[in-house]
């Protein structure tokens, strides 16, 4: 069709909708639906984002949870995303206080997401936290002796009140809290 043609079509379709009610009705009624389709295609996808996000979080503290009653000598936590979650009163220590080096086995952390985290009153003594996102993340009252916290993110914006902090490897520069070998739970080291 050459160009005069389909000029001609388009306001011959548009004389239509002025005149024809129905028509212009059902017009509206198809861009509605199809604006509405894509709106609620948009949230559903984003709802399931959220709910995947949820279940890996899920997930994974269910696996450090598991890891835990299991007793399992090493503790692979690398990269879990623990945000928010509550891990409070376990105790991932090293259990061979004769044998220090094989403590760095236990409890690994690294390039986890452990931001607003609850690891109040847990042994994480000789734990990694290398690469860690520790943005709140609430160690009071926990056992820190020997843990490395030399590469931790955000470690200035933890809760680290009452920690036993003996031989605990921190970054430079950092502002260490005062040394603290007593009143460890149970004393990791």
């Amino acid at each position: 069709m050459n160009e005069p043609a389909r000029l001609s079509l388009l306001q011959r379709f548009r004389k239509r909708l002025e005149v024809d009610t129905l028509l212009r009705d059902v017009v509206a009624g198809v861009i509605g639906g199809l604006l509405s389709g894509a709106v609620l295609s948009a949230v559903a996808l984003s709802y399931d984002s959220n709910i995947a996000t949820r279940q890996q979080r899920a997930d994974d503290l269910r696996f450090v949870r598991d890891v835990y009653i299991q007793g399992a000598t090493a503790r692979p936590f690398h990269g879990v995303d623990l945000e928010g979650m509550s891990l409070k009163g376990l105790r991932f220590g090293c259990k061979d206080g004769q044998i220090v080096e094989r403590c760095f086995d236990f409890a690994d952390f690294s390039g986890a997401n452990l931001k607003n985290a609850d690891m109040s009153l847990m042994d994480l003594s000789w734990a990694d936290f290398t690469d860690a996102d520790l943005d709140g993340t609430n160690f009071s009252n926990s056992d820190l002796g020997g843990a490395n916290l030399s590469g931790a993110r955000n470690l200035d914006k933890a809760n680290l009140k009452n920690t036993c902090n003996g031989a605990t490897r921190w970054p430079d520069g950092f502002h260490v809290p005062p040394k603290q070998f007593e009143n460890c739970l149970p004393q990791g080291f």
